[in-house]
């Protein structure tokens, strides 16, 4: 059995040989300085994915993108969604959040006290963008053409389509 060893593409200062760098008429010093390398590296041991360290998601580490306009006022609050035959009911709220429920609220003055999920909406002059947090999926959505304030239509995952009514 042939064993397995960590690949990967490293990426650094060179060190001052000429293998790394490109040969200046500079002292070796200055160029390991000025010069960084790029080359495919192999572990030196056997591979084993508890020995990474280091890992990291730029999404979670940078933070949410920032807006590029403002939440729309007509687009706070209930809207009921029609998806794969199933009603659901978003709560959008000024933060660039949405929530989902499948119980209808008692009262559209109150956001929901408990949500399925919570997805980051981002807008834009066409339409907006729900990420959910815990599924990953998306839904884009673009205000009817025939009622921009109280109806929506759009996609999930980009395939499957999804209606929205403001309640």
């Amino acid at each position: 059995m042939k064993t397995r060893r960590l690949r990967r593409v490293a990426a650094g200062q060179g060190d001052g040989s000429p293998i790394f760098m490109h040969v200046r008429s500079r002292s070796q010093a200055e160029r390991a300085l000025e010069y960084d390398f790029l080359r495919r590296v192999t572990g030196d041991g056997p591979y084993n994915p508890a020995n990474l360290e280091g890992w990291l998601d730029l999404d979670k580490f940078f933070g949410p993108t920032p807006q590029l306009t403002e939440m729309p006022q007509w687009l706070l609050g209930w809207w009921t969604v029609s998806w794969r035959g199933m009603i659901y009911y978003y709560y959008f709220s000024e933060n660039y959040e949405v929530r989902w429920v499948q119980v209808a609220p008692i009262s559209t003055a109150f956001s929901p006290p408990a949500a399925n999920d919570v997805g980051d909406v981002t807008s834009s002059p066409f339409g907006i963008v729900i990420s959910w947090r815990t599924s990953g999926s998306m839904e884009k959505f673009f205000p009817d053409t025939g009622s921009p304030t109280t109806e929506m239509w759009g996609t999930w995952n980009d395939s499957e389509r999804v209606t929205a009514v403001k309640m």
